[in-house]
């Protein structure tokens, strides 16, 4: 599939040392590329909603290193949040509760007859991915050892078409972020040069002042085009999230274990499954305004009860079916931290589950690269079973789609039950 160039529409810096000098400018900046100044004054709602101790016996969960208590001021009033560590700049004060929330951990779903267990609920389906013209330019598109080429958000896209069917039989309404091939952002990467700027800087700097100025417009390139795919086009969905309200949303993804310039490459049984919640800011993400803006944002608006009962409720299908072990994490990683009752769930800060609102529950599928997955893979969607490396197999998509819809069905009806 031919690149996407865009060179042709991009207005590069005239020389290297001036673009240099506008991303010092920019990277001061306290806010994430792209993210606006954010109005505290939206959870002034949450006022009065969570006693102290409520508030810090979820504060582990977003802030497991303890990072956020440097910007926090506490008193038996509430809580203070400040721009700095020293504590010079508020941003914003949560005033307690008189008495704990009446609210449970994990909102029951409306009452819904046997044939019908998730009537009442609205799910939203996330595709990871554009794909189509654009999966050259994200990176998950590949093919391995001249077999057929495989585009990760098609697979995304097929997968969540059997997840709608079957949430839809069980009486859910079902909404969708984008649709196959189109990006949710009307934006294009030649619009990013600034924002581009600002993030090259803060994570190339030392290699951006070492190219020469062809080789700078490469790289600044990259850039413009990783804010389009990877930022832009996530707060473009979250809009669409915040306008339509689910109950929970799912983010359906495959995975991989290696990629180059080539695509990766075929590994051996190496599939592992995680499941991830939100939470496990870094340290770093946390001097930035408008990350301490969502972490509390997320924190008050009750979602992670939720999240942890989805997300081991599918981590047991995957059990059942797949078996195939969890992701490893190396203890003590920054970034990531077990969230849930089984060993597939961790809590992590991606963009997409700190900008959409309400329950995210976001699944890594099987490594792409695997020898036996990637056969799965290229044998394409089918009914019935067909045999492949000598057994007889579903469709992959079906069955995934299968884990999910039963590990929903599993966690509603449980609190039905109860």
């Amino acid at each position: 599939m031919a690149r996407i160039n865009n060179t042709a529409r991009w207005r590069p810096v005239g020389a290297a040392l001036s673009l240099l000098l506008l991303a010092s400018t920019a990277a001061r900046a306290a806010l994430s590329v792209l993210a606006e100044t954010p109005d505290w004054r939206e959870l002034d709602v949450y006022q009065h909603t969570l006693t102290a101790a409520e508030f810090r016996a979820r504060l582990p969960l977003y802030s497991n290193d303890g990072a956020l208590a440097r910007y926090l001021t506490f008193s038996d009033r509430g809580v203070e949040i400040f721009a700095d560590q020293d504590k010079t700049r508020k941003l914003w004060e949560l005033r307690w509760a008189a008495a704990p929330s009446a609210v449970p951990d994990f909102p029951p779903g409306p009452a819904a007859d046997r044939d019908r267990p998730l009537a009442g609920l609205n799910i939203c389906l996330d595709p990871g991915h554009i794909g189509g013209d654009w999966a050259d330019m994200e990176e998950r598109h590949f093919r391995i050892r001249g077999g057929p080429w495989v585009d990760e958000a098609a697979l995304n896209f097929i997968t969540c078409q059997w997840i709608e069917q079957g949430l839809r039989a069980a009486g859910a309404e079902v909404c969708w972020t984008r649709q196959l091939g189109v990006p949710a952002t009307p934006r294009r990467p030649a619009d990013f040069t600034s924002p581009a700027i600002t993030l090259m800087w803060r994570q190339d700097a030392n290699k951006a002042a070492r190219q020469s100025p062809g080789n700078l417009r490469k790289l600044l390139q990259w850039y413009q085009e990783l804010v389009f795919y990877r930022i832009a086009e996530i707060q473009a969905r979250a809009a669409t999230v915040r306008e339509l309200r689910p109950d929970l949303t799912l983010c359906i993804h495959y995975n991989a274990l290696g990629w180059s310039k080539r695509g990766p490459r075929l590994y051996s049984g190496v599939n592992r499954i995680v499941i991830f919640t939100h939470g496990s800011y870094l340290a770093s993400e946390l001097a930035l305004d408008d990350m301490k803006f969502d972490l509390f944002r997320k924190l008050l608006e009750h979602a992670g009860g939720t999240e942890r009962r989805v997300a081991d409720a599918i981590a047991e299908q995957v059990v059942a079916v797949w078996q195939y072990p969890p992701e490893r994490y190396r203890a003590g990683l920054a970034g990531v931290a077990p969230a849930g009752r089984t060993p597939y769930v961790w809590s992590r800060n991606l963009l997409a589950n700190r900008l959409y609102p309400g329950p995210v529950v976001f699944v890594e599928g099987p490594f792409m690269d695997d020898a036996l997955t990637y056969r799965r893979i290229i044998a394409g969607d089918y009914a019935g079973e067909r045999e492949i490396a000598g057994r007889n197999y579903r469709s992959i998509y079906r069955e995934y789609a299968d884990i999910v819809v039963r590990g929903v069905l599993a966690a509603y009806q449980k609190t039905q039950h109860h």
